[in-house]
């Protein structure tokens, strides 16, 4: 049995040749590069270098550790590994907005930026270590949005936070019989899914975003 609403999955160009290679969830590139290792030396060198800095202190610290400790929370889900679906187009476009279409490679690089606005240098091991990842902030990528127009319910494991799919189908069918089908993506928002499946390029619509 197959969703009666499409799903959503917001990237950018630098995912999109192993998409088409591997599939949706085909391939973990973010493990690959050992990303979020990257972000967890990251966060002890701020620690000890910005330990009273604001900017770090109470500004990235927070987002960084729900990403380091991969945690679900409140605000959403900060576990790797796994492919996030939304059945609102406006929430893949914002995400694909992301100049990497990963929020780890994003916080990366903007406490790669932090630490050099105070002066503080990279310890050469990790630059040689993570030399790839730190490669890619010089690169030009464009955002994607990959349409699922009709995917089987059994590829969904979950909802974003860990709860039923079944309940969360029912919210957004519901959403769709109560503003239909041209309207209710904009109600729909924050009702995520969570697929441990690769979804195969054939179940794909790849659309680039202005």
């Amino acid at each position: 049995m197959n969703l009666s609403f499409p799903l959503y999955h917001g990237t950018s160009t630098y995912f999109l040749e192993s998409i088409k290679m591997n599939g949706l969830g085909g391939r973990n590139l973010i493990k690959d590069l050992k990303a979020i290792e990257f972000l967890k030396d990251l966060e002890k060198l701020c620690d000890i270098n910005l330990s009273t800095i604001e900017k770090w202190q109470y500004g990235l610290k927070y987002p960084i550790s729900l990403i380091t400790s991969q945690r679900v929370v409140h605000g959403g889900n900060f576990q790797n590994g796994s492919v996030y679906l939304t059945p609102s187009i406006y929430t893949a476009t914002r995400y694909s907005k992301n100049k990497f279409g990963s929020e780890v490679l994003s916080e990366i690089f903007n406490t790669l930026n932090l630490l050099r606005e105070y002066s503080i240098a990279l310890p050469k091991e990790l630059e040689m270590l993570y030399r790839q990842i730190i490669e890619l902030e010089s690169r030009e990528f464009r955002p994607v949005v990959i349409e699922i127009p009709s995917i089987p319910i059994s590829y969904l494991c979950s909802d974003e936070k860990g709860g039923s799919v079944e309940s969360q189908i029912m919210k957004i069918e519901k959403y769709v019989n109560d503003y239909g089908i041209d309207r209710y993506q904009g109600f729909v928002q924050q009702n995520n899914f969570r697929t441990d499946k690769v979804i195969p390029l054939e179940l794909l619509i790849i659309k680039n975003v202005a």
